[in-house]
């Protein structure tokens, strides 16, 4: 059950700090369209890798190439996957 249904109060969840900082990240990732998605997990930075990333993924049709990752936050947890067409 959400925090704010028991408490009634909003959670001090990481989404909360994200949510916050949407517009910065909209912004970020508009700049990474305009210029290019660097290699691999290059372009992930704060404000894009927050408190509340757990799935990063670059999808490249074009290549037939997927590449994901795993985090807890800002950590990265998993190894680097990726799948080619």
């Amino acid at each position: 059950m959400s925090p704010w249904r028991i408490t009634g109060k909003p959670s001090a969840s990481p989404a909360r700090r994200a949510w916050r900082e949407s517009g910065q990240r909209h912004r970020r990732m508009a700049a990474l369209l305009r210029e290019g998605i660097p290699p691999a997990l290059d372009w992930l930075k704060p404000t894009l890798l927050n408190a509340g990333t757990r799935l990063a993924a670059v999808m490249r049709p074009q290549e037939g190439r997927l590449l994901l990752a795993g985090f807890t936050g800002e950590r990265q947890v998993t190894g680097l996957l990726e799948l080619t067409a």
